[in-house]
């Protein structure tokens, strides 16, 4: 039995725990990254305000404008609603859209912030700072970018390792769990008395709550297995030898010469068929209880049928059958249920149909059996449901059992068994 697990729980939890890290740390480190450029521009915007604060109480003051007390921060003054002073490249920009506060030149890619200032009506400037010179977060040095990707992934090879510890100890108790079982099937296969027992019953917790339920459960089955098994074995071989000796003792009476008149020959003929039934009953529904029954093969279905009629024409000679199966035909099924099927079919086709015809044929997945039938039959089975002897109840259990559907029709003369899904 193949019991190699294809994705293992720890891997799973591995993974999880893991992945979880490594997403929760890209995502902090996003959010640093994202801090530090808010405080950077941040910081630039209040230099700019800090002078606007400077010049403004400058004026306010002594009503003289004044310049600004860095070289990296200009004020230019409007002189007829235009910024003479101001750089090309800044006014094309400030131009286009006036109300930021923020633009790279596109020749040189160099980063100014803007801050405008009112002093009065007709007095109004803008506070042009070049703070290209103290990015440091997007100039930030070769070594300190190593020195940050080496503590990332340090900090991520960190993390993996305690997650993947962490995984063996959640799974650990599950793993030693899960061997046990499949080791105790393994016994249990060899030893069907053995009672399971796992090591993890012994904890205090949740595994040792499940190994508790689950070893009482297994070993409840096990123990209804065994009496179902014993008692199968017991009924066959107690329901088969009294048969058997009754069936001698009635073909003893058979051969003795003692005359017998007809109603006397017809009832031991009677009483022989219906022993027959008992046993093909027997055969079935032991076979249908073992394990075993749900194993099934490709088997050549046309030399089962002539397995079985050859079979069946020892005990009816006189019995004909028209097969219509090709030579390579192969079904998937139990070998075993499929020839008690085919027995019990034809020997009771054999028995009850009007001249011992039968017709069988195999088309599209489809096994029809047809056979002719007298009226006093006909009405006799309709009257008793038992279906003109042909042991569909035993037919039909086998058929459930493979995954068939069975069906069954009268015509004026003929009844026709159909037997579908078979591949």
């Amino acid at each position: 039995m193949n019991n190699k697990i294809k994705q293992p729980l720890k891997k799973r939890v591995f993974v999880l725990f893991g992945g979880f890290t490594v997403c929760l740390s890209v995502f902090y480190l996003g959010v640093i990254l994202m801090t530090a450029y808010i405080v950077e521009d941040d910081i630039m915007a209040r230099l700019l305000m800090n002078e606007r604060a400077y010049i403004t109480e400058h004026y306010n003051n002594s009503g003289k404008l004044i310049t600004t007390r860095t070289d990296n921060i200009r004020v230019y003054w409007q002189e007829d609603g235009d910024y003479q002073e101001l750089p090309s490249e800044i006014k094309k920009i400030v131009q286009q859209y006036p109300s930021s506060d923020e633009i790279f030149t596109p020749n040189d890619k160099t980063h100014f912030h803007l801050l405008p200032i009112y002093l009065e009506e007709n007095i109004r400037g803008l506070l042009v700072g070049n703070v290209t010179p103290f990015l440091v977060v997007t100039t930030m040095s070769k070594k300190m970018l190593i020195l940050s990707l080496f503590l990332v992934i340090f900090c991520l090879g960190l993390s993996l390792l305690l997650a993947y510890r962490l995984s063996i100890f959640i799974v650990a108790p599950i793993e030693r769990f899960s061997r046990e079982l499949n080791q105790n099937t393994e016994r249990e296969e060899q030893l069907p008395e053995a009672k399971i027992q796992f090591t993890a019953s012994t904890l205090d917790n949740e595994i040792g709550y499940l190994s508790r339920s689950l070893e009482n459960a297994i070993n409840r089955v096990n123990e209804s297995y065994l009496r179902e098994y014993h008692f199968t074995r017991d009924l066959g071989h107690e329901l088969r030898t009294p048969l058997t000796i009754i069936k001698n003792q009635i073909t003893l009476i058979k051969m003795e010469n003692n005359p017998i008149t007809s109603n006397q020959n017809e009832s031991i003929n009677l009483l022989e068929a219906e022993i027959e039934k008992i046993k093909q009953t027997i055969d079935v529904l032991i076979a249908l209880a073992r394990e075993d029954s749900i194993n099934t093969e490709a088997v050549s279905l046309r030399a089962m049928f002539e397995e079985v009629v050859i079979t069946t024409l020892t005990v009816y000679p006189d019995f004909i059958v028209e097969m219509k199966i090709d030579e390579g035909t192969k079904v998937v099924t139990n070998k075993q249920l499929m020839l008690l099927m085919l027995t019990n079919l034809l020997e009771n086709a054999a028995r009850y149909s009007h001249n011992q015809t039968l017709s069988v044929e195999f088309k599209s997945g489809k096994l029809i059996f047809e056979n002719p039938i007298s009226k006093e039959t006909k009405q006799k089975s309709l009257n008793t449901h038992t279906s003109l002897g042909q042991g569909l109840f035993i037919v039909a259990r086998i058929c459930e059992k493979q995954g068939w559907q069975l069906s069954n029709h009268f015509s004026e003369d003929y009844f026709k068994v159909c037997i579908k899904g078979l591949a």
